[in-house]
C-alpha cells in the first residue's frame, strides 16, 4: 500500500491494463478464475455470500482476494463469526496487528456462552492453531495483547462456525515431532482422541521402532492358504489383489515362491488378521486398545505392494478407522474426507470397493492429504474417508499394516450409538426393549396418565391437526418414558457391560493364545533395522 501511494494513479492504471492485456495475449486470462464465482467478483455487493467466496479464493491460492472477501463479510454482516473468521485468516498469514484488530472487533459483540459440543471442539482447534502462531511471532508483534483477546473469545464460547459461514477448522494434518513407541501410545490416549478420532486424518512420524514389529523375512518364510478364513486354524491366509479387492488366484497352499511370483505380476499381497500368527502384531493391537485407551477392539491386516504401481488400489472407503503403519518401502496415500460417505454404518454406505463402482482419482477434487509414507510413518484415516494408494516412485516393495480400530464388530456388539439404541446391523441386543417395558411398568404404577384410555380421535381415525391432539400426547409420554428408562432402570448399564465384555473378550484372546503381554508389562520393540526388500524377490523367480 505504501508503494502504491507513491506512484501516480494514472501510471498504476496504465500498468494494470498492460498486465491484463499481456496475460490475455498469452492465453492465461482464465488462470485466476475460481469455480462457482464470477470472474469479476463484486466485493461491494452487500447481498453476496462473501465468507463462502473467501474460502473459495483461499482454496484457489488467491489470498489477497480471500482477505478482501473476509473483510467484505465483516463489513456487510458484522458479527462475532465474521470478525473471528477474518482474524483467524490474518493470524494464519502472520498478520498479527491486523489479526489483533479483527479479534478485538469480534469481542465487541454479545457472545452466546451456550455453544454446543461441536462448537467447543472447533474453538479448541482455533485456540491451538493460534497458540502455535503466537509462539513463532516475530519480536515486537502484539503477541500478549492478541493472545489475551483470543483467550477471552474462546472462554466465552464464541460460535466461530455459524449459519452464515462454511468455514471448516481442523487441527494440523501432520504432527512434526518424532515419536517413540511409548510417545505414540500416549498421543493416542490423549490428544488423538479429542482432536482426530472420527474427525480428521493425520500424519505422524516415529523413530522407526515400529519397523521391527514385522519384517519381510517374517512373512516370506511361511506358507499360507489362499482366501482361507482367518478365524479358523491354521490362521495364515493370503489374497492376491490388483487395483481392486477382487481375488486374482485360485485357492490352495501358497508358498514363499508363489508370493514372490504374485509381486512380480504386479499384484498386492493381502493378509487378514495377522495378529493371529505374529505375537508382535498381537501386542500392537493390545497396546492400542488398552494402553492407548481406545477401548475398541483392534484388528490388523498386512499389505505388501510391488513398486512402480501408478494405482495399487483404487479410491475407496472402509468401515473402520485405521492407522497405517509403514514398515518398509514407500507408499503414496491420498485421502479425501467427504461428508456423504463419512462414518458408514451399513453395507452400501462404503464406496469404491466393488469392480462395478470404481472411483478414479481424476474425478475427485484435490485430496485433503497427499503424502508418501516412509518407514516409521503412521497415517490415521477416519472411517469413511476415501483413500487411494500407489507406489510410483519406489524401487522396492512397500509393506504396511492397516491397524483397524473396529466400530462395527462381527464377533459381538458393535460400538456405535446406532448399536447402543438397538439399531445395529449386526448382533442386535434386547436391552432397549427390556428397559422400555420396565420403564412403562414403573410409570403405569405411579402416574395415572399412563393408565388412561387413548383419545377417541385416535380410534376414529381422525387426522391430528392440533398440537393437543393424540400425537402430541403420545410424544410427550414417550419423552417421559425415555427419562424413566435412564433414571429408573439399568438398561444403559447393561448395554455398557455387553459392549465392554466384547472388547475384553478380544483383548483376552490377544494375550492367549496370540501372545500379547498384558497391561503393566511394557512392550519395548527392538531397535529398528534398516528397511530392506524381501531377499532377491525378483532374482529368485
Amino acid at each position: 500500500h505504501t508503494m502504491a501511494a507513491a506512484v501516480p494513479p494514472m501510471v498504476v492504471a496504465a500498468a494494470t491494463v498492460l498486465l491484463v492485456l499481456r496475460l490475455c495475449a498469452l492465453g492465461q486470462g482464465t488462470d485466476n478464475m475460481v469455480p462457482g464465482l464470477p470472474p469479476n467478483y463484486d466485493f461491494d455487493d452487500p447481498k453476496a455470500k462473501h465468507t463462502r467466496a473467501a474460502i473459495a479464493f483461499d482454496e484457489a491460492g488467491q489470498p489477497r482476494k480471500a482477505r478482501r472477501a473476509f473483510e467484505a463479510a465483516a463489513r456487510f454482516r458484522p458479527s462475532e463469526t465474521t470478525f473471528t473468521n477474518l482474524g483467524m485468516f490474518l493470524l494464519d498469514r502472520e498478520r498479527y496487528w491486523d489479526a489483533q484488530k479483527a479479534l478485538t472487533e469480534a469481542l465487541r459483540f454479545n457472545i452466546d456462552g451456550d455453544a454446543n459440543e461441536h462448537l467447543q471442539q472447533t474453538h479448541k482447534h482455533f485456540f491451538q492453531q493460534a497458540k502455535r502462531k503466537f509462539k513463532t511471532a516475530p519480536q515486537g508483534a502484539p503477541v500478549e495483547d492478541a493472545w489475551q483477546i483470543f483467550e477471552q473469545l474462546m472462554s466465552q464460547g464464541l460460535p466461530v462456525k455459524g449459519p452464515d459461514t462454511a468455514l471448516q477448522s481442523h487441527p494440523p494434518y501432520e504432527i512434526d515431532s518424532i515419536m517413540s513407541y511409548e510417545q505414540l501410545l500416549q498421543f493416542v490416549a490423549t490428544d488423538f482422541q479429542t482432536e482426530y478420532w472420527e474427525q480428521f486424518p493425520v500424519l505422524l512420524h516415529t523413530d522407526r521402532s515400529i519397523c521391527s514389529i514385522l519384517s519381510f523375512e517374517d512373512v516370506f518364510n511361511l506358507t499360507y492358504i489362499y482366501q482361507h478364513d482367518s478365524k479358523h486354524y491354521p490362521y495364515r491366509n493370503v489374497k492376491f489383489i490388483r487395483k481392486t479387492f477382487t481375488p486374482r488366484d485360485t485357492s490352495g497352499i501358497k508358498t514363499p515362491q508363489d508370493l514372490r511370483r504374485a509381486l512380480a505380476n504386479e499384484q498386492t499381497l493381502q493378509f487378514y488378521a495377522i495378529y493371529r500368527w505374529h505375537s508382535s502384531v498381537a501386542q500392537l493391537c493390545y497396546d492400542l486398545s488398552v494402553r492407548g485407551k481406545l477401548g475398541h477392539p483392534v484388528n490388523v491386516n498386512l499389505y505388501i505392494t510391488p513398486p512402480k504401481q501408478a494405482v495399487s488400489v483404487h479410491a475407496h472407503s472402509d468401515f473402520q478407522c485405521s492407522f497405517m503403519f509403514q514398515l518398509a518401502g514407500r507408499k503414496r496415500w491420498r485421502v479425501w474426507k467427504r461428508d456423504e460417505h463419512f462414518l458408514p454404518l451399513r453395507h452400501g454406505q462404503d464406496v469404491g470397493r466393488d469392480p462395478d463402482e470404481l472411483i478414479h482419482v481424476k474425478d475427485l477434487r484435490p485430496p485433503d492429504i497427499d503424502v508418501i509414507l516412509e518407514p516409521g510413518d503412521v497415517l490415521y484415516v477416519c472411517r469413511g474417508c476415501l483413500h487411494a494408494t500407489s507406489t510410483p516412485d519406489s524401487d522396492e516393495p512397500s509393506m504396511h499394516l492397516t491397524v483397524g480400530m473396529e466400530a462395527l464388530w462381527d464377533n459381538g456388539l458393535s460400538f456405535t450409538w446406532d448399536t447402543f439404541f438397538g439399531g445395529g446391523p449386526t448382533a442386535q441386543h434386547p436391552y432397549i426393549q427390556q428397559g422400555f417395558y420396565e420403564a412403562m411398568g414403573n410409570l403405569a404404577m405411579k402416574d395415572p396418565r399412563f393408565r388412561e384410555s387413548v383419545p377417541s380421535d385416535l380410534l376414529n381415525g381422525e387426522k391430528d391437526i392440533h398440537s393437543t391432539g393424540w400425537r402430541q400426547q403420545a410424544k410427550q409420554r414417550m419423552h417421559e418414558i425415555v427419562d424413566e428408562m435412564f433414571e429408573g432402570t439399568d438398561f444403559a448399564d447393561r448395554i455398557q457391560t455387553a459392549m465392554r465384555n466384547t472388547v475384553l473378550e478380544q483383548n483376552t484372546v490377544l494375550q492367549k493364545p496370540y501372545g500379547a503381554v498384558p497391561e503393566g508389562v511394557v512392550f519395548e520393540p527392538p531397535a529398528a533395522p534398516e528397511a530392506t526388500a524381501p531377499r532377491a524377490w525378483r532374482d529368485e523367480l
